[in-house]
């Protein structure tokens, strides 16, 4: 029993050495694996310093000052039409039939409306009858003064001789001129039928309303049936095809505008360039601005009078300052603001004055001169003193 129980512990010391040994390996697996994985560590500081040492690359612009900048000014105005007309007939009579329609475009020349004529035209008739009556009876009255006027001839030659008396050369003569009055006064009643009859042409000519010009027909103020008189309007035509822009300004503007010279407009969303064509002798108490006059293109389309029309107009301020982008400002102390400038290689602040601002840049002056290189975005990420890289110069 006591040989069995000391194989027993004999084995037991065994096993545990063994575990021992095992535990001992499995130690000295893990620290060479930590040994391992903790070397690329600590080579990786030099590594880290090295890119916190790297020029940071930033765009940069160069400064160029300017001695003005431009800013931009509206005038609002109207689209008037050149001519706008009320037309009307120039006799009274009953308005027959009108030949267009509201709002339709009409070409020069082109009718309008007629009034009744049905007069005119019997009476014209009937003095073509009694012109050619009158004519007949003149060519009549011609021949016999004719043949009296040879009579008297005659007898003056037969009186000379003494072969006809006293009284029947004056009988001849008395004759001769009864019958060459009849004549003159027949040709003036033919003349004054012909005198009628051109009026009569006036009147039939000024019967038939036309249109003085091209246009748009507008409104009509009577009916066909209607009686006219002379001067009363029938119907408005507007001239679409010499369309102006009618626009205030102020006094002091007056200098940029030159006859003949285009300025730039729009009328809603479209955009076009009209003719400065005249500018208003007076000035408006009201809005204390001066009408100008500037003509469109005839082939503007879709524009019609009244509509609102904006004049766009740039005025130079006389102020030296540089131009820079927006994202190239800092905020600075006291409202003001800065703007980065690289020297060798290496970050100052610089204070600068907005003048004037656009959407995308802005107008400074400062302490900046010309040729300074300033960084033009990105300012957010970068302090003074620190090294830059500069690209885009």
């Amino acid at each position: 029993m006591k040989v069995s129980q000391m194989l027993t512990g004999s084995q037991k010391t065994k096993s545990f050495s063994i575990l021992m040994i095992l535990a001992i390996a499995i130690g000295v697996g893990v620290w060479l694996n930590m040994s391992v994985v903790a070397g690329p560590e600590v080579s990786d500081k030099p590594v880290e310093s090295e890119k916190a040492n790297r020029p940071l690359p930033v765009n940069i612009m160069t400064v160029k000052y300017e001695s003005n900048y431009q800013t931009p000014h509206r005038y609002t105005g109207l689209i008037e039409a050149k001519q706008t007309s009320t037309l009307s007939f120039k006799r009274s009579d009953r308005l027959n039939s009108m030949h267009v329609e509201e709002g339709q475009l009409v070409s020069k020349g082109q009718v309008i409306a007629k009034l009744d004529v049905r007069d005119l035209e019997t009476h014209r008739h009937q003095l073509i009858s009694q012109y050619k009556q009158a004519a007949a009876t003149a060519l009549q009255l011609g021949a016999t003064s004719n043949r009296h006027n040879l009579k008297l001839e005659k007898l003056k030659e037969l009186y000379a001789e003494q072969a006809a008396s006293k009284d029947e050369l004056d009988v001849a003569q008395y004759t001769s001129d009864a019958a060459s009055a009849a004549v003159v006064a027949q040709k003036a009643f033919a003349d004054s039928i012909t005198s009628q009859l051109d009026q009569l042409e006036i009147d039939l000519e000024e019967s038939v309303l036309k249109s003085p010009y091209a246009g748009c027909v507008g409104k009509f103020f009577v009916d066909a049936g209607s009686m006219v008189s002379p001067n009363i309007g029938i119907v408005e035509l507007v001239e679409v095809d010499q369309l102006e822009a009618w626009v205030g300004v102020s006094p002091g503007s007056l200098q940029k505008f030159k006859v003949g010279s285009k300025y730039t407009i729009s009328i809603g969303e479209q955009k076009m360039s009209a003719t400065f064509k005249a500018v208003m002798p007076q000035l408006d108490r009201d809005t204390r601005t001066v009408q100008i006059v500037l003509q469109l293109s005839p082939a503007t389309k879709n524009i019609v009078p009244g509509q609102v029309v904006m004049l766009h107009l740039d005025h130079s301020v006389s102020r030296k300052g540089v131009w820079v982008p927006i994202d190239a400002l800092a905020r600075s102390d006291h409202g003001l603001w800065s703007v980065y400038v690289a020297e060798d290689g290496v970050l100052k602040r610089s204070e600068v004055e907005v003048l004037y601002t656009e959407a995308s840049r802005v107008y400074v002056r400062g302490s900046i001169v010309d040729g300074d290189l300033i960084v033009s975005g990105g300012v957010h990420r970068i302090v003074a003193g620190q090294k830059v890289e500069t690209i885009n110069k």
